[in-house]
């Protein structure tokens, strides 16, 4: 087994949210189909997913990426808030049974110009969590934040050391969130839904970063870009809203 691994979390929404569980189902089918086309360097690829909420397509992933490592993890969904912490559930799994150093946590709407080996050789010290800046967070938010400083949670690079520092990540980031939540009852209903509901996950880890003085730094925008594109970026992550506008023909017309 390698001491590297990439690590993508399929989020499932609730049953009659079926059309957005399919476009997920289908940008991590892209995403996995990019990865493999430039993947020389034999990084393991984990894929955690519930096959509970599994949406219904002909596009059957498991048989298209056999070499992937599929690990079913079932999850208690008791709010509709807690899908947005699926990923982090899945990472304590990860480390807890399997011997990685680390971990590149990806959300699903990736797509791959090159061999993700860059990651591990570029951004290689331990004591360090890697991830993407989104620089300051609007004056607003930083009313109920611990620090000014934004980061992206959808590409995270985890070292077993910094992870240590936690006694269950899923946990802890699920208390953040309730700590979090009381403090922004004082922002309007706008910021209180940007930090509260599908990026809440982003905000908690950021406070977390900063309450346990772990260092970060950030990837270059040109090893990996958000929103649209850069040039000669090796991994996109495109907005998920904007699927169709990445994701090609033969996954769009899947029934």
């Amino acid at each position: 087994m390698n001491k590297n691994a990439i690590v993508f979390a399929l989020n499932y929404y609730d049953n009659d949210n079926s059309d957005k569980n399919k476009d997920y189902y289908l940008m991590l089918c892209y995403a996995l189909e990019t990865l493999y086309k430039n993947l020389k360097s034999g990084i393991d690829v984990i894929v955690c997913y519930d096959m509970s909420r599994k949406p219904k397509t002909k596009y059957d992933i498991f048989e298209n990426f056999s070499q992937a490592q599929f690990i079913e993890i079932k999850y208690e969904i008791k709010n509709e808030y807690e899908r947005m912490f699926y990923k982090w559930f899945c990472v304590d799994h990860v480390f807890s049974k399997y011997n990685y150093d680390r971990l590149f946590i990806l959300d699903v709407d990736v797509i791959f110009y090159q061999d993700p080996i860059l990651f591990f050789e570029k951004y290689n010290d331990t004591k360090k969590l890697y991830c993407l800046d989104e620089a300051e967070t609007h004056v607003e938010i930083q009313k109920v934040l611990d620090t000014t400083k934004g980061i992206n949670g959808g590409q995270i690079l985890l070292s077993r050391n910094i992870y240590q520092k936690f006694q269950s990540l899923h946990k802890t980031m699920l208390q953040e969130r309730l700590d979090l939540d009381k403090r922004a009852r004082c922002l309007d209903k706008y910021f209180y839904d940007w930090i509260m509901k599908d990026l809440s996950d982003q905000y908690c880890l950021t406070n977390l970063i900063c309450k346990l003085n772990i260092p970060i730094d950030f990837f270059d925008v040109k090893d990996i870009c958000y929103g649209v594109g850069c040039p000669d970026t090796k991994i996109l992550h495109y907005f998920s809203s904007l699927s169709k506008k990445f994701l090609p023909q033969k996954l769009i017309n899947e029934d």
